[in-house]
This record gives C-alpha cells, structure tokens and sequence, in this order.
C-alpha cells in the first residue's frame, strides 16, 4: 500500500525540516503517536534510531536511512506485522520562499491477516496526514511567536 500527499506549511524549510527531523516532536503535531524514544544520540541524521508507540499500530524500532538536511528524510521501520517507510521531500514554496512544499510517500507492507487492514489503511493515512501537518504548522507558528 502507498499513500502519496503534497502539502505546503507556511514556514521556511530550515524550520519545518528542524521540528520534523527531531523524531521527539512527533506526539507534539501528530495526533496518533503516543511516544518516542531516541535509541542514538546527537542530532538528527543518517542511522538515527528511535522506539515509537502510535495508537492502532503498537511500537516499533525506527531508522533513518536518507538524510539530506533541508531537502530529503527518509525512515524505515520493521513492523510486527510488515514493513513501513515514509519519504519527505523539502522545498522551498513561495516567490520569497517562506513556504516549504513537502511530498511525502509512505509505503506499508503487512503480512499474515495485517495485510487485509491494507485497503483500509490508505484512505485512514490520506485523511490523517493533512491534519498531523496542519497541528505541525500551528506547533511552528506558536513557536515563532515565543521566538520573537
């Protein structure tokens, strides 16, 4: 199964790449993760492994395996049930490039029974995802707001 969105937050990729990039944000803007363990330390970036728990899934073991800061993040992950990776792409939106464009890809391969929740999965992820990002835009215009 694959779900593939674009979406433009109204913040220059810098921001938006920083706060997505740090995996411990994630139950700050995205409604269904519960929590989020770093498993490496430093900052985000090629090899970064992390424990997440997201309602309906369980927890799993994370990893970043492309990394091109401010431009491409790439994470996979081995599930009990199958295999899940997710690929953001950042870019610069807008005529003064204050906006960033991200396309994201996430791809999901379950087995055994898991695998009939597919078909049901991709609308469920399609209807999610604007909203984790719409919660992620207000995260970053609050925070620009204490910064000023």
């Amino acid at each position: 199964m694959r779900v593939d969105l674009e979406h433009v937050v109204g913040h220059p990729v810098p921001r938006v790449f920083a706060v997505m990039a740090d995996v411990r944000n994630r139950p700050i803007w995205q409604e269904n993760t519960r929590d989020v363990e770093l498993l490496t330390g430093g900052a985000p970036g090629l090899g970064t492994r992390w424990r997440e728990t997201v309602k309906g899934i369980g927890t799993y073991e994370a990893e970043v395996v492309a990394f091109d800061p401010d431009r491409l993040w790439v994470e996979a992950a081995d599930l009990e049930a199958g295999h899940g990776r997710i690929e953001v792409r950042f870019a610069p939106e807008g005529e003064l490039e204050d906006a960033t464009r991200l396309v994201i890809m996430v791809e999901l391969s379950l087995r055994g029974t898991k695998k009939l929740m597919e078909p049901a999965l991709g609308p469920m992820i399609r209807r999610q995802m604007p909203s984790d990002l719409g919660r992620l835009e207000a995260l970053l215009t609050r925070d620009a707001g204490t910064a000023a």
